[in-house]
């Protein structure tokens, strides 16, 4: 009797708070709707911010494309700079045989050849600013420990390219907007210190980043041979032939590179070299990173006027 009473009493409170849902709905709508409302905020929200830094990041992506193309850019400009000096030259020589055999000639119009020198100075001056300004905000912005690493190992090979110019190349008589920048202030140790110090932060703070890590240990050999360190650039070389991180081809560059070392006795000139192919005739060392980049650093100083 007592269970079924129990029974009873269960199924009665039961029905009864049946009966009351639809006043509790009723009564607390406001509350699920705001309830609903913030939920789908928060949604929207954190699929905004997640697009959002995908652009973001996308956008930094291509700040450093653009930093390495401008780069590369650079280097062209030293090629130019040459091909300015070799025309000059030529038109010069042309003079004097023209001269000899006594026929009448115009002499070459220096000042054209010494404007086309300086506009291309120019253009290599704010190139080496807008690298610096666009790999700075990389560093500033990115979160990426893997785009803080290429944005080092771009303003690395930025320092180490106009360390080996000639201070010929990154002067100009007229004014160039930017013209401050480190192109024009800074000599040529100065550089070299600055790549130095780019190189070895990814070292340390990218030690797991396996290609920075690579091509800054090449690149720290490269500045050794520079500044005539032949030893200090040997042991790089047997660094990375012992690294984790080396590929096969690294550590057979590495050692080509380590047995060459003992032949040399003269600061590096900025020949090509290739990781996969590493050309070892003459007295040359380059970065790993970028093309065929500058000018010798042995240009006399009265090849370009």
């Amino acid at each position: 009797m007592d269970a079924q009473r129990r029974h009873q009493l269960q199924e009665n409170e039961l029905a009864k708070a049946l009966g009351e849902s639809p006043d509790f709905f009723r009564r607390n709508l406001n509350l699920f709707l705001l309830i609903i409302t913030l939920v789908l905020l928060v949604w929207v929200f954190l699929n905004y911010r997640a697009r959002a830094n995908e652009q973001t990041q996308a956008l930094l992506s291509e700040g450093i494309g653009g930093a390495r193309n401008m780069l590369e850019q650079l280097s062209s400009t030293n090629l130019q700079a040459v091909l300015i000096t070799e025309q000059r030259q030529r038109a010069v020589e042309s003079t004097k045989t023209l001269a000899a055999s006594g026929l009448n000639t115009t002499p070459p119009d220096l000042a054209f050849f010494a404007d086309m020198q300086q506009r291309n100075n120019e253009r290599r001056i704010l190139l080496a600013r807008d690298i610096e300004t666009s790999i700075e905000s990389v560093l500033q912005a990115s979160p990426s420990p893997a785009q803080h690493a290429m944005a080092l190992l771009t303003r690395g090979d930025l320092y180490w390219n106009l360390a080996n110019l000639p201070t010929a190349l990154l002067s100009t008589t007229r004014p160039v907007e930017g013209a401050s920048t480190s192109a024009t202030t800074r000599t040529s140790p100065e550089f070299l210190q600055l790549a130095e110090d780019d190189y070895r932060k990814i070292l340390t703070d990218h030690a797991d980043s396996r290609d920075p890590v690579i091509q800054a240990l090449f690149a720290l050999a490269a500045i050794e041979e520079n500044r005539g360190e032949w030893d200090k650039a040997k042991a790089l070389y047997t660094t990375i032939e012992s690294e984790k991180l080396a590929l096969d081809y690294h550590k057979k560059a590495a050692k080509a590179k380590r047995e060459a070392v003992a032949k040399i006795r003269a600061p590096v000139s900025l020949e090509g070299v290739s990781l996969e192919g590493v050309s070892l005739e003459g007295k040359s060392s380059t970065l790993p990173t970028t093309l065929p980049t500058t000018l010798p650093a042995t240009l006399p100083a009265n090849a370009i006027e």
